[in-house]
């Protein structure tokens, strides 16, 4: 069955949870920067990153904290 909504990322309603981590390329996609330049950022330390093995997450506080200084 086909619907409109097929395609498109899912909305959030008020009761769902906010992830605490993302990916490299989820944050990219957030903001609209490839994701080549998120692992420049995290290796600069201009945005923080955990590496668990090979891969690299952020925890939603480092993408806020990064925000925050981006805006001022």
């Amino acid at each position: 069955m086909n619907t409109l909504q097929e395609g498109r990322p899912k909305e959030k309603n008020a009761t769902q949870q906010q992830k605490l981590i993302y990916t490299p390329s989820e944050v990219g996609d957030y903001l609209g920067l490839g994701r080549n330049l998120i692992y420049k950022l995290i290796g600069s330390g201009q945005l923080r990153g955990v590496r668990v093995g090979s891969k690299w997450l952020i925890p939603a506080a480092a993408l806020e904290e990064f925000l925050s200084g981006a805006r001022g």
